[in-house]
């Protein structure tokens, strides 16, 4: 078989000499990176596997090729050059430079495990280029962030994942020959446009070197890199506590920088936020158990690679500056004689805790405890809120004792489904602590899904019949607002922008307005499922649309309760048809 490539006849005073060359070459994208360069020239020189490259350049190693594998390797440029017949100003560009078990990507120092084992790409943007980005090997992205096209990281036909052991060159699938251009791939919507945006200031090569970002003070003197950092470190935190990660660490070293697009943006917009919004993240990420060895300092923190100390230390500093500020708030309760009283507290450690087990607001936390239902374990809290120290069940005792397990419905789906608003959650969960109602949880998922019940009747009884002791007034944070309108982070600041909720600071009444006026495509989910109907996200947003109704904001899925209403009454119609 006749290769692509060939050797000199002596080797002569430069040891180089004797090595082998490509016959065929070709001039790198500056976004291209080594590893595509290599996997698109392997295929140019009729070769197609891609472990020829450890001969040719004298590398011993078993690991199949990849961003990470070749993060990880120590190539000898010269050698580089001397294959590709490139200079060696050229190779050092598209090389992971390393320094103290950093990389460097096109200039900013990253961790190599940032890097992913395996092949992605866009179909749009091979169809005009011809070859594959460097930054569609770094995890965080699952699109493409200049066309927002989903990467396609498994071949449609064969349907085996993409790799780099074997080349056919960029467009191909090495394995059964299939044009990865016809792959047909959906485009990421974002509500935030401009975080993708300030993400590629950070790490994409081909980014609009023009365009200035005005960053917030306290960030100016942070690099690029550390920012990185940040978000992609915070992005894994999130991540981890929308699946169940606060109560067991549940990623493995392999997955834990795999961001979905949603998260992406909420990290992002943490950092454009700051101090506000970095704050409110890095607080509902505190108990997410990512790092098991250290229990004390903040899991951002430990999060972030070993050797960027000073940034370590800036956010230590920062978090602690913070020690309690975003967690003093004043909250109100309603009493029978329909007065109102009021708390002022900063939260503990070990209130916080309990904030986290139970995956719900502090606001319901604190009435749990004003009930009696639960123990409050700080002295000063229970002084204001007028309990004594009684003999109910710490927060975690009793979730270690509940049963495992999904049977019945989830119990979110019960209480939302129950009523328009002012859902008494606390009324629920004490219910469900004293007995009067069984409850389990599937230990692996979020709050939102992760608490089950069979008494479904009981649950909707209680709602039906109780209030929540919480009075409107009570201030909330957005991720408090997310949770009792069942979105993300995103989707409350896009609200916010749409006018469907007020900016700046929220109170529950808010939340309760917007409930009373329309209903989010969680709420309808929700609705659904409690019917024994079972619909994704595209399903219903087809469905919606095929009756045409609108979103209630441009990038928001609500639709005004009115048709909500009607769109629920004609679905229960079609089951008593069809049952």
């Amino acid at each position: 078989m006749t290769t692509g490539y060939h050797g000199a006849a002596s080797s002569g005073s430069n040891p180089l000499e004797a090595c082998a060359r490509f016959v065929l070459t070709a001039e790198p994208a500056r976004d291209e990176g080594l590893l595509n360069y290599f996997h698109r020239l392997i295929a140019l020189n009729g070769c197609r596997d891609l472990n020829i490259l450890n001969d040719l350049l004298g590398i011993i190693s078993q690991s199949a090729w990849s961003h990470f594998s070749l993060a990880k390797r120590q190539i000898d440029p010269a050698r580089v050059s001397h294959l590709t017949s490139l200079d060696m100003s050229q190779v050092e560009s598209l090389m992971y430079r390393k320094s103290a078990k950093l990389v460097e990507f096109f200039g900013t120092a990253i961790s190599p495990y940032y890097f992913s084992n395996i092949r992605r790409v866009s179909p749009t943007f091979l169809r005009s280029h011809g070859y594959q980005k460097a930054i569609w090997g770094l995890r965080c992205f699952s699109f493409d962030p200049s066309n927002m096209e989903r990467l396609v990281d498994r071949c449609p036909a064969c349907g085996l994942s993409l790799t780099y052991r074997f080349s056919a060159g960029p467009c191909h699938c090495a394995i059964c020959g299939w044009d990865l251009r016809d792959s047909l791939q959906e485009t990421v919507v974002t509500a935030d446009p401009r975080a993708i945006d300030f993400v590629r200031h950070l790490i994409d090569p081909a980014q609009d070197t023009s365009k200035t970002w005005g960053l917030p003070e306290g960030l100016r003197g942070l690099s690029p890199a550390e920012i990185f950092a940040i978000v992609v470190t915070l992005g894994n935190l999130l991540e981890c506590e929308k699946n169940g990660g606060v109560e067991e660490r549940i990623l493995t070293r392999a997955k834990q920088f795999d961001l979905s697009p949603e998260t992406l943006v909420e990290a992002s917009l943490a950092i454009l936020g700051w101090p506000d919004r970095f704050l409110e993240a890095a607080s509902r990420v505190r108990h997410v158990k990512r790092h098991i060895a250290n229990r004390v300092a903040h899991p951002l923190v430990l999060g972030i690679p070993a050797n960027m100390r000073s940034l370590k230390w800036f956010l230590n500093k920062e978090i602690r500056k913070d020690s309690g500020s975003m967690r003093r708030q004043i909250h109100r309760f309603s009493s029978a004689d329909e007065k109102v009283e009021a708390i002022n507290y900063q939260f503990p450690k070990p209130v916080e805790a309990d904030v986290s087990s139970f995956g719900l607001p502090r606001a319901e936390v604190v009435a749990l405890y004003r009930m009696g239902a639960v123990s409050c374990p700080d002295p000063k809290l229970r002084e204001q809120l007028g309990v004594s120290e009684t003999a109910a069940p710490r927060a975690i005792d009793f979730l270690e004792q509940l049963p495992r397990g999904s049977a019945g419905l989830p119990l979110s789906d019960v209480v939302i489904s129950s009523k328009q608003a002012r859902h008494p959650w606390a009324a629920v969960l004490n219910a469900a602590l004293d007995g009067r109602i069984s409850i389990s949880q599937a230990k692996s998922e979020g709050f939102a899904r992760r608490f089950y019940t069979k008494d479904v009747a009981k649950v909707r009884a209680i709602c039906l019949a109780e209030e929540t002791q919480i009075d409107g007034r009570t201030e909330i944070g957005s991720v408090d607002a997310g949770f009792y309108l069942s979105m993300g982070y995103e989707t409350i600041v896009s609200l916010k922008r749409g006018g469907l909720l007020p900016e700046g600071k929220l109170r529950l009444s808010d939340v309760w307005k917007f409930q009373e006026d329309f209903m989010s495509a969680s709420e309808l989910r929700s609705h659904l499922r409690v019917m024994g109907h079972r619909s994704n996200n595209w399903e219903l947003r087809f469905r919606i649309e095929s009756l045409g109704l609108y979103r209630a904001a441009p990038g928001v899925s609500a639709i005004t309760r009115t048709d909500g209403e009607a769109f629920l009454a004609s679905c229960r119609r079609k089951r008593q048809v069809s049952g």
